[in-house]
């Protein structure tokens, strides 16, 4: 948790562009998500399982 917490401050107040990780820029090379919030990610994540599971 001590860590989560340094790592919110040394990121606040910076934006979106700043705080993306290497990690995220390997799954997301365009830069398609790097925009939005992770609450709009996750609706787009179970929009996509939701027409998967349609067509299946």
């Amino acid at each position: 948790v001590r860590a989560l917490e340094d790592k919110l401050k040394e990121t606040e107040g910076r934006d979106a562009g700043d705080v993306i990780t290497e990690e995220e820029r390997v799954v997301d090379r365009a830069g398609v998500y790097a925009g939005i919030s992770r609450a709009m990610l996750v609706s787009k994540i179970f929009e996509l399982n939701d027409i998967i599971l349609e067509t299946a």
